[in-house]
């Protein structure tokens, strides 16, 4: 069952000409259609009975009753919300810096309350889990979550786990190819909807590489080849928006968890490991930055 009907019709791209005829109508009527009942909705959409029952069954419900009580708990939630931001387009253009200011601090907080709410805790630790026991962890994902994945990778690396990031279309390729059992691959995609991420999870998936998925509920194809997901929060558009304020906040909580998880299995260690690598890094500048007054002064006397 979708988790935001409203979302998810916004964002669906795969609907028949009258279904998406009854999607339209639901969005723009969503009011009027908690009060409706399945013939009443079908003769104000302009579809068939038949065709509003496919549609509640394709979303995940038993019929137009359970729909309907969704829908109505969602707008009853957005109503009483205290605070209701646009996620794709959170300001506009006569906003003022002040209003700026608080209008991205209650996206964030939303967007991370909604990743949490959720969250599945046991997922988390699978997820940490397997990425722990790894021969080697890769990283998939587009440009647009690429800092979030880097800002990962390096946390990592600094208490002595390596992760491989593919941010380029020809190195995931690569990479997809040469991974085998025993590996893992960390697909971070908002909505899955890219030919080229979902030929890459299948080839991992055929060549039995443990798949760990960080999407929203938009995504409809890769989780079918996942081993473990952790949700995104999906509040944004897959399509129109000024960027990704929300899920990039989300991903970089998740990858947070993750890696917070990882760090709890040998914290002494890893503390100790993170120190001696800052140390072996400060003498390393140190050293560098020595060389180059020297050899400054032998310019000079020169």
């Amino acid at each position: 069952m979708c988790m935001h009907i409203r979302e998810t019709l916004q964002n669906t791209r795969s609907w028949s000409a009258n279904e998406q005829a009854l999607c339209d109508y639901i969005l723009k009527n969503s009011i009027e259609v908690i009060r409706m009942n399945g013939t009443q909705l079908a003769q104000a959409a302009a579809v068939s009975t038949s065709c509003v029952y496919r549609f509640c069954h394709k979303l995940g419900f038993e019929g137009f009753s359970a729909f309907r009580i969704q829908l109505a708990s969602e707008l009853n939630e957005k109503l009483s919300s205290p605070s209701e931001v646009n996620y794709d387009y959170p300001f506009t253009e006569k906003e003022s810096t002040a209003q700026l200011i608080q209008t991205l601090g209650s996206l964030y907080k939303t967007s991370i309350d909604e990743t949490i709410r959720l969250l599945d805790i046991t997922q988390l630790e699978t997820f940490a889990e397997h990425i722990y026991q790894a021969r080697f962890t890769y990283i998939l994902t587009t440009n647009t979550n690429l800092q979030a994945a880097e800002n990962f990778a390096r946390k990592m690396e600094e208490i002595g786990m390596h992760i491989h990031v593919a941010g380029e279309l020809l190195q995931q390729r690569l990479y997809c190819a040469s991974a085998k059992q025993g590996d893992v691959a960390i697909i971070l995609s908002y909505a899955g909807i890219s030919d080229h991420v979902q030929e890459c999870v299948k080839q991992l998936y055929e060549n039995k590489v443990t798949v760990l998925l960080l999407s929203s509920r938009h995504d409809k194809t890769l989780h079918y080849f996942a081993t473990c997901r952790l949700y995104l929060c999906g509040f944004e558009s897959s399509y129109q928006k000024i960027t990704t304020f929300s899920s990039h906040v989300s991903a970089q909580y998740l990858l947070d968890l993750v890696y917070s998880v990882i760090y709890q299995k040998n914290y002494k260690k890893n503390i100790e490991h993170r120190d001696r690598a800052y140390h072996v890094c400060r003498l390393k500048a140190k050293e560098e930055s020595g060389m180059k007054r020297m050899e400054t002064n032998k310019g000079e006397e020169t």
